[in-house]
């Protein structure tokens, strides 16, 4: 089992933020139920909020996930986790910053 792999932005707006990441096979998770979350920490403005949001569906197709709701001009720090009875498994962090609204 490993983390999310591939993980990039692949839309930027002013108000969110679409991640992509590579598709897992079964051979990945070792099993067919599994939860993929996405935690991000946003600073911006003299501010600084984490979250941890629920993102994907095991039987969707798609795998990505669109961050909405954030400000204009933040900094973002992202990662994916992966969790299933074998264990958790985190992608590598990245960085994005949103547009200017």
């Amino acid at each position: 089992m490993h983390g999310p792999r591939q993980l990039k932005v692949v839309d930027i707006k002013a108000r969110q933020v679409t991640l992509r990441w590579e598709p897992f096979g079964y051979n990945v998770t070792r099993c067919h139920n599994y939860s993929l979350t996405v935690q991000y920490r946003a600073r911006g403005g003299g501010k600084e909020e984490s979250r941890e949001v629920a993102s994907y569906d095991s039987r969707s197709s798609a795998p990505q996930h669109t961050i909405h709701n954030l400000t204009p001009f933040t900094n973002l720090s992202v990662r994916m986790v992966l969790r299933n009875r074998e264990g958790v498994k985190e992608s590598p962090e990245i960085h994005v910053q949103t547009d200017e609204d």
